[in-house]
């Protein structure tokens, strides 16, 4: 097990040889795909879905007393979206700049590790940092912010932004957090509409069929087992594995292979050519 940076730096080390495997998020797989965004055309080829595990939501949070009530109050305050290359860094372009055509023309965009963006917002450094949930939990740089800070300011995603949104990636989806969808202290009564996508773990295309259906047949009926270990276990189920693929992108044959025997293949996919 390796950790890195996230989504965008795993497709970089997939394409290395230095990953196997390795989970990437729904916007940076479609951009590396599309060659949008950060990535260039062909950034994902040799590369093939497996499964989806759990789903992200990105907020952007503040605080009480920095004037900043909604996303469009952004414009020339410092806001910290991660590390370069990270997937929070995807989620906050995705929402930013096709949600309200703003980036770092008009935003301060601070690059910094999340334990760093965190301590920027509690001593004022920063303005805004974005936030990402897994499947309505908060990562874990989140849930301690949560906890510690009692003032914080939820910015939510405006309809108008989230149509701009799903125009350039359609796969991204609007999700309403409340405080039964989601383990937020600071949510209180409100309803917070973000954008949502899956993590889905990729494979090599040079990985043979029967490791990957032996990899992926061995995680799904044993998938209960994984609950213990983590909160997101849950997420992981056969039912589930391919509810957060991309159509576009190929399904690796191993893969494929056990979706057809347990019948929850999609037609609508196809593995590589």
């Amino acid at each position: 097990a390796i950790t890195t940076q996230g989504s965008s730096e795993n497709v970089r080390l997939l394409q290395d040889k230095e990953l196997e495997m390795a989970s990437i998020n729904g916007d940076a797989a479609y951009m590396a795909w599309t060659g949008t965004g950060n990535f260039s055309q062909g950034d994902l080829d040799g590369m093939s879905q497996m499964f989806s595990t759990f789903s992200n939501q990105a907020i952007f949070v503040t605080r009480e007393g920095f004037g900043i009530e909604k996303i469009e109050d952004l414009v020339g305050k410092k806001v910290a979206v991660g590390a370069a290359g990270s997937g929070a860094a995807d989620l906050a372009y995705a929402v930013l700049y096709y949600g309200y055509n703003m980036w770092d023309d008009k935003i301060d965009i601070q690059y910094m590790s999340y334990t760093d963006e965190v301590e920027a917002l509690k001593d004022g450094t920063i303005d805004a940092m974005v936030a990402h949930l897994n499947s309505g939990a908060p990562a874990s740089y989140f849930a301690e912010l949560d906890v510690t800070c009692d003032d914080l300011v939820l910015l939510e995603v405006s309809d108008e932004a989230m149509s701009n949104i799903q125009k350039a990636q359609p796969f991204q989806k609007s999700v309403e957090l409340t405080k039964d969808s989601c383990t937020l202290n600071n949510i209180g009564d409100q309803s917070i509409t973000a954008m949502e996508n899956y993590a889905v773990v990729y494979a090599r295309n040079d990985i043979p069929e029967a490791v990957v259906y032996a990899f992926v047949r061995t995680l799904m009926e044993n998938a209960e087992e994984v609950d213990s270990y983590h909160t997101q276990g849950a997420s992981i189920r056969t039912e589930y594995a391919m509810r957060g693929l991309l159509a576009e992108i190929p399904v690796h044959p191993g893969a494929a292979k056990y979706y057809q025997e347990v019948n929850v293949w999609n037609p609508s996919f196809h593995t590589p050519e």
